[in-house]
């Protein structure tokens, strides 16, 4: 998992992301090999999110999805995976439905995802997934929001949907 966010690193915010992904994760018997964060930085989270592809076929992102300044997670994804930043025409819809009248530019930015990313199907807000074929297999990336409410729901929402995670049939034993 790729925890990002200056709040998580000064300590403004304790971390319950990676701790609640870890859970679902060993409910379904997936060995999660490494939490890291870093900070909101569009290298330092390209460079992580490259490094821990490297290592395993799955990665959970959490945070810099929003609409502040300093959410540059989407860019940082598109940048490493080289896709380019394209709105999204359901994800805008999503957006101008929530925001109504108050639907600024920089809440539409949450629109603009990487090339390809899939959009679950369902209430509320989705879950954003992305699929990187390779010929070393294939990877999977799922983008959660930051918040930890939100981020929990977007855990159970993916736990509950069949077939959409792999499930090595249940407890995951430490090594």
């Amino acid at each position: 998992m790729l925890l990002i966010g200056n709040e998580l690193l000064s300590g403004k915010i304790r971390d319950q992301n990676g701790h609640n992904l870890a859970l679902m994760l060993r409910r379904r018997g997936i060995r999660l090999v490494e939490v890291c964060t870093v900070e909101d930085d569009l290298d330092a989270i390209g460079a992580a999110l490259l490094r821990l592809l490297a290592r395993t076929p799955l990665v959970f992102t959490s945070g810099g999805v929003g609409p502040t300044h300093d959410d540059v997670t989407m860019e940082a994804v598109a940048r490493a995976t080289g896709r380019p930043l394209v709105r999204d025409p359901a994800m805008e819809t999503t957006l101008r439905a929530h925001f109504g009248e108050r639907a600024t530019d920089a809440a539409l930015k949450m629109a603009d995802l990487p090339a390809g990313t899939k959009l679950s199907p369902g209430r509320g807000w989705p879950v954003m997934r992305l699929d990187l074929p390779g010929p070393d297999g294939d990877r999977r990336i799922y983008i959660l929001p930051g918040i930890p409410e939100l981020c929990l729901a977007k855990i159970e929402a993916l736990e509950a949907t069949p077939g959409e995670l792999p499930d090595a049939g249940g407890w995951a034993l430490e090594r």
